[in-house]
């Protein structure tokens, strides 16, 4: 009981936080259980937006190193095959957006909307792997003037228990609060 509560205010804690600030999670190390992220190799390929190379890019536009819209009228999708994926792994999908006037920008991890915005930042969600390709997708919809920029996806695997206890189990959602216990009971 006593580690399920621990389990509990970490996931509480850590989504909160990692949804509401700063933090390096990539090295991020937690004290007491050995609790840790491995963070994966970058899965998307021009992320920077060097160029539009390796993306379908809709009505988006190129130009200083982000991609931009501009009221196209319809919604446009910017979207990228990923390959190397292991089924039923959990992804951090991160991108920013860098310059916003109006309409929404909506992630999408596989074809599954995840989370829309309408300002200026950093955002982070995450998805599940359901086969060994994926595609991430940044949709604008038909009013959406803005850009984007740095957009990644990398493996994300948590360990509650580095030091031989209860690790985390079966992830059901987009966010790290939607972790199951590990009886399999939801947090």
């Amino acid at each position: 009981m006593k580690k399920l509560i621990v389990i509990i205010i970490f996931l509480v804690c850590c989504s909160s936080v990692f949804a509401q600030s700063n933090i390096n999670e990539d090295t991020i190390h937690f004290v007491g259980q050995a609790s840790a992220f491995t963070v994966g190799s970058e899965l998307v390929t021009d992320g920077g937006f060097p160029s539009f190379d390796n993306w379908t890019q809709g009505t988006w536009t190129l130009a200083g190193g982000v991609a931009s819209e501009d009221n196209a009228g319809a919604n446009s999708d910017l979207t990228q095959v990923l390959t190397g994926l292991t089924d039923g792994r959990l992804y951090r999908i991160q991108f920013e957006v860098t310059a916003y006037t109006d309409g929404v920008v909506t992630t999408r991890f596989d074809g599954v909307a995840i989370e829309s915005y309408t300002q200026v930042g950093v955002f982070t969600e995450y998805g599940i792997a359901m086969g060994t390709t994926a595609s991430i997708t940044i949709r604008a919809d038909a009013t959406f003037t803005g850009s984007i920029d740095n957009v990644s996806v990398v493996a994300w695997v948590g360990d509650l228990d580095a030091g031989g206890g209860s690790t985390i189990a079966p992830f059901s959602g987009n966010s790290l609060s939607d972790y199951m216990g590990a009886e399999g009971q939801p947090l």
